[in-house]
This record gives structure tokens, sequence and C-alpha cells, in this order.
């Protein structure tokens, strides 16, 4: 029996976990890495972390609204 088992389900996301990514986030165009990507009634959804020494991870934002460079 496997109590930590998680169901892991195979997301076909346009961007992967680790790929440098890009979006806004207030205002201005920030540069991030994707942390991970799940999805919430169809709709696929990330986890951007931004930030270098001291990284923060911005959740909820929609594949629409990444872009790369």
């Amino acid at each position: 029996m496997h109590l930590f088992k998680k169901n892991k389900t195979e997301i076909n996301s346009k961007y992967k976990v680790g790929e440098r990514v890009y979006f806004k986030y207030k205002g201005d165009v920030t540069s991030s890495y994707v942390y991970s990507v799940y999805l919430i009634n169809g709709e696929i959804f990330y986890s951007l972390q931004i930030g270098g020494e001291c990284p923060a991870v911005i959740k909820g934002i929609k594949e629409e609204n990444i872009f790369v460079m």
C-alpha cells in the first residue's frame, strides 16, 4: 500500500517544467521558470518561479498569458 503515492496524469501543455518563460506581472514583463503545470476545469494553469536568491512562486497563471522570447 502506497500512502503517499500521487495520481499523476499527463498534461499536454505548451511549456514544460523547468522551461524559461515570460509573462506580464504588475505591469512589467517578468522572466520566470515553470514550477508546475496543472488542470482546473479543463484549462491549463501554471505555477511560475520568479526571482533569484530569494525566489517566489506565482500560482494560477493561464497558458495564454505566458510567452517565450
